[in-house]
């Protein structure tokens, strides 16, 4: 079996890997979003303090760089891109190596996606250093830098949990007799990282739990973070060091007390939520099919909602083209506004049927009576153009004070816009505007 063998960047591979006070960080693996790998070191405020101490124990780059730029803790983001396993085989058996060896990227410090549902940057965690018992400064209890990894299904997505023990906690304010431990649990997506909810903290086991032992010579390795439905539940990995028998094997995982997250993840192209008069029985292929394209893919259902039933529904959520993902809060039906007190984040690609093309409307017996204008646009220089068509009627013939609007058109750095006419009449621009913000970006 050939051996590949890469370099860390800087000096970061040196001491990494003895596993020798705060200096065990091996670091953990998570997929970049654009096909590739993203290798994740967490330095800990306690790696931190036991690096800045000069000795052979010391890794320079933490001691000399990371350490004093971030001395309560740093997240580093080594970008690996794309490990093209078939080429390195190749490489090894056409000239016969058994070794090769490698240089990674330069790494970078990644704390600033890693953050709560306000956006708010959690690292470095504000709660290291600190007893969990009455939340006073103290001790050296820190959050572990080998965090449990969970997929999320289908999503791409990752839970990932970071575990705080609380020895120092236990030893000045419990007398060893209890052991409460506080778990973070982030929903990773693409190299972006948001917290669920707030830290959670609670007993984690108590000396009547395994008679005869105390909790200073064993702790928690680890917590995962599992999804169950709409709920996530929290579990411990413990190790202990003392020797005797306990009630369960020595590793052996069990949920903690402090049990379970509200969590909830959806992909929706269109929410469409109504109360028609008349039951509308979804069971029937017929009435399905009036959501549907000729395609099979999702209708395009007006900016209200209201192309299906021929009124608008109490709830309409959708995102047009080239609009942030944050305006799929913004109700279209009839319904009113709602109060958004989480975040809206894109999903990692299109749900099936999210993407549709709106033809242009069939010609009636009256053809020319009420033309129909429709604008598109493109921002990449008219190379391509959005699936979003947007119509408006020019008004019936005689009527000659119509104004168009388009609104809510989204943001762009560069973009062509285009109009076009579905009935052979005549077309005169007599004149337009177009209000704009300029952006923070």
């Amino acid at each position: 079996m050939p051996v590949i063998k890469y370099a860390y960047p800087a000096q970061l591979g040196t001491h990494l890997l003895i596993q020798s006070g705060y200096n065990g960080n091996v670091g953990f693996f998570l997929p970049d979003g654009q096909g590739g790998t993203n290798h994740y070191l967490y330095f800990s405020r306690g790696d931190m303090a036991a690096n800045a101490v000069a000795g052979g124990n010391a890794n320079p780059e933490v001691q000399g760089v990371i350490g004093p730029a971030c001395p309560h803790g740093a997240m580093v983001r080594i970008a690996m891109g794309v490990v093209n396993y078939d080429a390195l085989a190749a490489q090894f058996a056409g000239n016969g190596l058994v070794a090769l060896t490698g240089t990674l990227p330069m790494y970078s410090i990644d704390n600033a996606n890693w953050i709560d549902a306000d956006g708010a940057v959690q690292i470095p965690f504000a709660d290291e250093y600190a007893f969990i018992a009455d939340g006073q400064a103290g001790g050296t209890d820190v959050y572990g830098g080998q965090p449990g990894l969970t997929p999320i299904g289908e999503t791409g997505d990752w839970l990932v949990s970071f575990l705080l023990v609380g020895l120092s906690d236990s030893a000045v304010n419990r007398g060893n007799a209890s052991m409460w431990d506080t778990v973070r649990v982030f929903r990773y997506s693409a190299g972006r990282a948001v917290q669920i909810g707030a830290p959670v903290s609670g007993e984690a086991y108590a000396a009547t739990d395994w008679a005869g032992y105390t909790i200073g010579p064993w702790s928690d390795g680890n917590a995962v973070a599992y999804v169950s439905g709409g709920e996530v539940t929290i579990c411990g990995n413990m190790r202990q060091t003392a020797v005797g028998s306990y009630p369960v094997p020595a590793g052996t995982q069990y949920q903690t007390r402090f049990g379970r997250l509200d969590f909830a993840t959806a992909r929706v192209a269109d929410l469409f939520v109504a109360a028609p008069e008349a039951f509308v029985d979804l069971s029937v292929a017929a009435n399905r099919g009036l959501f549907l394209d000729a395609a099979g893919g999702a209708r395009y259902l007006s900016s209200d909602g209201s192309e299906v039933l021929g009124v608008a529904p109490p709830v309409f959520l959708t995102v047009q083209a080239g609009a942030p993902v944050a305006a799929f809060a913004d109700n279209g039906g009839s319904g009113g506004g709602f109060a958004v007190t989480g975040r809206i984040v894109p999903a990692g690609s299109d749900p099936p049927g999210s993407v549709y093309a709106q033809g242009v409307p069939a010609a009636d017996a009256s053809v020319g009576v009420e033309p129909r204008i429709m604008l598109d646009w493109s921002d990449d220089g008219a190379r391509t153009w959005s699936t979003l068509r947007l119509w408006r009627s020019m008004g019936q013939q005689g009527t000659y004070r119509t104004r168009l609007r388009w609104l809510k058109l989204g943001q762009a750095r560069q973009r062509v816009l285009r109009l076009q006419v579905t009935d052979p009449v005549r077309r005169n621009l007599i004149g337009f505007y177009l209000d704009t913000e300029t952006g923070m970006g």
